[in-house]
């Protein structure tokens, strides 16, 4: 483990925070721009959409050094974008749901959304849920290849605001 590693420190977000927050999302949307991917290329996320989540008490930042290096909502509510799909969910339980995951570019490839989705499934097991879902753009390929290393399995295409969406899950 790094020193690194060892100073960064999870924590539910709040509104002061949010100005880093956007930081984050901000350096996400310009990275997915230049990769060409459409997700998020809209003005969504936005600071009334991390407010929503700060309100709601799903969201969480990774500090280093008292400063916030990524942002993500785990939200334990029933996401409506789920209720139809083309294709079928493996699993019918309550679920954990990841959304808007965004890292400073200061600390890519340091293994953050790996553990962001560790994390998720720990507070997750403590409430005594082991059913994961999550979402992605069909072109982002970083976090397919994440959600193949976890062990998430293709579901089928869901729809939200801004298109379709591959959906995955998983069950620990």
């Amino acid at each position: 483990m790094t020193k690194e590693t060892e100073e960064i420190v999870f924590q539910m977000a709040n509104k002061e925070l949010l100005p880093q927050m956007m930081l984050c999302i901000q350096e996400a949307q310009a990275r997915l721009a230049a990769a060409d991917i459409g997700q998020w290329q809209d003005g969504y996320p936005n600071s009334e959409q991390l407010l929503k989540d700060i309100t709601r008490k799903e969201s969480y930042v990774i500090l280093y050094k008292n400063k916030v290096i990524a942002t993500f909502c785990a939200s334990f509510s029933e996401d409506p974008n789920y209720k139809v799909i083309d294709g079928a969910w493996h699993y019918d339980a309550p679920y954990v749901v990841l959304h808007r995951i965004a890292v400073r570019n200061s600390h890519l490839r340091q293994g953050l959304a790996a553990q962001i989705f560790q994390y998720t499934m720990q507070v997750a097991s403590n409430k005594g849920i082991s059913l994961f879902r999550v979402d992605t753009h069909a072109d982002n390929q970083a976090m397919q290849s994440l959600l193949n290393r976890f062990g998430f399995r293709y579901c089928g295409i869901i729809q939200v605001r801004d298109g379709a969406r591959y959906a995955y899950d998983l069950k620990w």
